[in-house]
C-alpha cells in the first residue's frame, strides 16, 4: 500500500492541474479547439496532365538514351569470342535488348508524342535484331545490324528525338 500511495504523489499535480483546466472550461463556457482539418491539395486537373506528359515524355527520353548505348555497343563491338575471329562477343547487348523491348510496350501503351512514334518504331526493329543475336554473333550479322540502323540514321534520330523530349 505504501508503494501504491507513493506512485500516486508523483501523479497528483498532474491529475489536479487537469482537473482544473477542465473545471475553467466549465465556468468559462470554453471548449478545447477542434484539431483543423488539413487542407486538401488542390491540383487542376490541367496540371495534372502536364505533369503527366512530362513524365511520360521524361521516359521516353530514358528509354531512348538506354536503347542508344545498346545500339552503340552493339554495332561497335570488335572483341572476338573465345576461340573464334569470326564472331564477336555482344555480351549483355541481346538481354538489354529484350529488357528495353519490354519496356517499350508500357511506355507506347500510355502515348508518346507524335513526332516520337517512328523513332520508337525504328528502335524497336533494330532492338529485336539485336536480341535476336547470341551473345556470340557472327561478325556478318553484327555488320547487317550496323548498316540498317546506319541507313535509318537512327542514332541520330535518337538523339535528336531526346533533345526535344527534353526540352
Amino acid at each position: 500500500q505504501h508503494a501504491r500511495t507513493q506512485h500516486l504523489d508523483g501523479h497528483v499535480p498532474l491529475l489536479a492541474a487537469a482537473l482544473a483546466v477542465c473545471l475553467a472550461m466549465l465556468v468559462t463556457g470554453t471548449r478545447p479547439p477542434e484539431p483543423e482539418e488539413p487542407m486538401a491539395a488542390v491540383v487542376s486537373d490541367e496540371t495534372l496532365d502536364r505533369l503527366e506528359r512530362n513524365l511520360q515524355r521524361e521516359g521516353i527520353a530514358r528509354y531512348l538514351s538506354e536503347a542508344g548505348d545498346v545500339l552503340v555497343a552493339t554495332t561497335g563491338t570488335v572483341a572476338d569470342c573465345e576461340n573464334s575471329t569470326s564472331t564477336v562477343d555482344l555480351a549483355s547487348a541481346p538481354g538489354t535488348s529484350r529488357d528495353l523491348l519490354a519496356r517499350r510496350v508500357q511506355l507506347v501503351a500510355s502515348g508518346a508524342p507524335p513526332f516520337a512514334e517512328p523513332v520508337l518504331d525504328d528502335v524497336e526493329y533494330a532492338l529485336r535484331d539485336v536480341a535476336e543475336l547470341p551473345s556470340c554473333a557472327r561478325r556478318a550479322d553484327v555488320t547487317r545490324v550496323r548498316n540498317q540502323i546506319e541507313r535509318r540514321q537512327l542514332l541520330l534520330r535518337m538523339r535528336l528525338a531526346v533533345r526535344e523530349l527534353e526540352g
